[in-house]
């Protein structure tokens, strides 16, 4: 009997050093097959690529919990490495198609497609519930509205920001999806941010729109849809702060912070179109009144 238990653990052992042999040369070639294929996988949509990511990691999990012996960290830094190229790609591209929306945006009003605000009311929803934020395409049939809805608030909004917020949206799910990039995610969000925010105030305030876009003139129309795209990204950034900072580790909410940076650089905007808007107004109140005190009222 002892040496029938002796042979017995003796293969037993023998057994979980095979399949941990087969696991560890499975992950070898998903690696080697994830980079050779890198090209295409960093190309992909992002709900392709999350689920690519996600089906790689379950598939890790299951064969570290078959074996049972240690963490296979090959296979994980191969992903972690193809989600940053990823990530890269997609906020170049980002950044690239915002800037050439922005040089022929021409500041008139737009209707708000059903999608755009479905993606925002997804943006600032609790826990994991971004994760069927695709679905909003199923809305593109639904009938546009003509002002965008947050809290109550409504606002008009130009063609350049329904792009901005479906690129918003693609962040916030990647925060949600791809947790171990959650700083990467929250610097690229903040720069496209930034992005939009620098740029819409050369071209409206500073007038770079009339070179760019072909306006004879930035117009008081032009001021006021630009405050209130300005307006509703006050009111949107910290909703979508709070939401990623559910998605990011303790020891990183001090990143957070560049958000309230970036709200105040919003404020200072606004203020600074509101008051071009008030000399608008002064300089028209003060012709007038000169037209009044000019009138012979006594003839």
């Amino acid at each position: 009997r002892g040496a029938g238990s002796e042979e017995l653990s003796g293969l037993r052992t023998a057994s979980v050093d095979v399949l941990e042999m087969i696991c560890d040369t499975a992950h070898q070639r998903c690696g080697r097959l994830l980079a050779v294929r890198q090209k295409q996988t960093t190309h992909l949509t992002l709900h392709d690529f999350t689920r690519l990511f996600d089906e790689s990691v379950q598939f890790v999990n299951h064969s570290e919990k078959l074996c049972g012996r240690q963490k296979k960290h090959a296979l994980r830094a191969t992903l972690l490495a193809q989600a940053k190229v990823f990530l890269e790609q997609l906020h170049a591209s980002n950044v690239s198609k915002l800037n050439l929306l922005l040089d022929q945006e021409r500041w008139t009003h737009v209707d708000v497609p059903a999608e755009i605000q479905f993606l925002v009311n997804e943006s600032i929803k609790p826990s994991d519930a971004f994760r069927d934020a695709h679905a909003g395409a199923a809305r593109a049939g639904e009938p546009p509205s003509k002002q965008l809805s947050l809290e109550g608030e409504r606002y008009c909004i130009v063609a350049v920001m329904t792009a901005l917020l479906k690129m918003v949206s693609d962040y916030v799910a990647c925060s949600v999806q791809l947790p171990a990039l959650g700083a990467d995610i929250l610097q690229r969000l903040l720069d496209l941010l930034k992005v939009f925010n620098t740029r819409s105030c050369q071209l409206v305030l500073g007038a770079r729109a009339m070179h760019l876009a072909g306006l004879k003139t930035i117009t008081a129309k032009h001021l006021a849809l630009s405050a209130q795209c300005v307006s509703f990204l006050i009111a949107f950034v910290p909703l979508v702060q709070a939401s990623l900072k559910r998605h990011l580790p303790d020891r990183q909410h001090v990143l957070l912070s560049e958000f309230d940076r970036l709200t105040s650089d919003l404020l200072a905007h606004r203020d600074e179109v509101y008051s071009k808007l008030v000399a608008i107004m002064r300089e028209r109140l003060d012709y007038h009144c000169r037209g009044i005190a000019d009138e012979a009222w006594n003839a």
